[in-house]
Parts: structure tokens; sequence; C-alpha cells
């Protein structure tokens, strides 16, 4: 087997509970008053999980999953092949994606978050301390098997592990400060984003962003930039037309199930 095949099958974030990943489709609440249909990403994300995502969305009612564009994690991360595919599926659809603060999103779960085109850390009541629940720590080779190996094999998977993991972080948008002190923290251990690091994340990815200002020219105007909030509503709905009209695209293009033929 290829070399960074092999790292990526057996590369695991976090050592694997046995709460598989499951996908729901139910209410969110986003503060008080505001209810929205969500699909729910719950477990550790294990071996095929990847394929029963990609057939849970293709099982949806189209105009369910069209009206269904918020994703909320709880996970405590798994596989990271499985987690990447599953992110790439999600950047492709187009969703927001959202941590309850009451949920926790750790590992690899990182890469389902960054995924979103919209990225909406845990809601908390006006004036409430920020409650960290995004963790993150360094990669590890499966150690049944990392301890098998000598010293130079330890060391050169390693290195290849991480340097497919950094091609990853840039590949979802994710500050470099995050990954390297992801690197700095045993895997043995969890470090908590602090509330500037969550925030480092930004709501929308930077490539995002300058589409938004290209496809909504009302983002540029004098009006709205000396009125942060209103700049921000705007923004906003701008952003959920463009996800919207994504979203269509993406069903259109989708293949049809062929009907039976008689004999």
């Amino acid at each position: 087997m290829h070399q960074a095949r092999l790292l990526i099958f057996l590369l695991l974030l976090v050592v694997l509970p046995t709460r598989a990943m499951e996908f729901t489709l139910k209410p969110l609440n986003l503060g008080a008053s505001t209810q929205v249909e969500a699909l729910h990403l719950e477990g550790v994300v294990q071996e095929g999980d990847s394929q029963k995502f990609q057939q849970f969305l293709a099982g949806l009612n189209p105009s369910v999953e069209q009206a269904t564009i918020w994703i909320a994690l709880n996970s405590e991360g798994g596989s990271v092949r499985e987690t990447l595919n599953m992110a790439r599926q999600i950047r492709s659809r187009g969703f927001i994606a959202h941590v309850p603060a009451e949920s926790r999103c750790i590992s690899a779960c990182l890469f389902l978050y960054a995924a979103g085109l919209v990225r909406v850390p845990g809601l908390t009541a006006a004036n409430a301390p920020f409650k960290p629940n995004i963790g993150i720590h360094r990669a590890f080779l499966s150690r049944d098997f990392l301890a098998r190996l000598s010293l130079s094999q330890a060391q050169d998977l390693t290195r290849a592990m991480y340097q497919s993991l950094e091609r990853a972080f840039r590949e979802f948008d994710i500050p470099p400060a995050i990954y390297q002190n992801a690197l700095l923290t045993s895997s043995s251990q969890v470090r908590w984003l602090s509330e500037a690091e969550t925030r480092s994340l930004g709501t929308y990815p930077a490539w995002f962003d300058e589409y938004l200002l290209a496809r909504c020219e009302r983002l540029t105007s004098p009006e709205l930039a000396r009125d942060a909030t209103a700049l921000t509503r705007e923004k906003s709905a701008c952003a959920m037309q463009v996800i919207q009209d994504h979203r269509r695209q993406v069903r259109s293009a989708l293949p049809t199930a062929t009907p039976p033929t008689g004999d």
C-alpha cells in the first residue's frame, strides 16, 4: 500500500469510544425564539461513515434537503480519512456548521466544523461567559501499530502524517496557529480553543467572504460600512441566498434514478 494511503488508513485523532456516528434530522434551537430544522451529526466517526453520510443525504426528500442548511455537531472525532470525506461533502453541498453550546467538537470533528461555508460557534445568553467546546490535540497513529515500528520508521511515518494533516488544515481554511497549537498538545490531552481562537476560524472562510463581496454589491456600500450590525445582517442574508442557489445547482447536477423497465 502506498505510504500516504497507509497513513490516512491508520491515522486516528482520538481513541475510538463505542458510540458510533449517527445522522438525524431534528429541530435545532438558535436562541430563545428561533428554531430551525438541522442535520445532527453525533458520535464518533468510524470506517464507512462517509458513505453512510452520502447515502443519508441522497435519501432525503429534495425539498427537505434544500431547506436544511444547518449541521449541528457533537463528536469527539474518529477516523481522519472518513472525517475528511464527510467534510468535503459538507463543503461541496454548502452547509452552515454549528457546535451547540451544550455539545463538543473535538479533534477530527474540527474539519467538519471548518467545512461549513458559514461557521457558527456555540451560542450563549447575552453577557454569559464564553464556554469552550471545540478541542484540539496532536494526531497519532494507531498505538499498537506505532509501537511495532523502529525509531526511524516511526519518525518517517509520523512526519508524513503531519504533512498530510497540514494540507488538510489548509484545504478547510483553518488558521496555521491552530494547527501549530494542535502539534504542541499531546494526543492524550485536549486543548480547548479560546474565544479568540474560535473567532479566528471566522464566520466565513476568507475565500467565501470575498465571493460574497463580489456577488452582493450592497455589502460594499458606504452606508453599511458605517453600521456593523446592518452589515452583518446583510452579509448573512447574502450568504443564505448564495448557499441556496448553490444547493439547487448541486441538486440539479446529481444523477436521477432510472425507473425500472418492464419485461
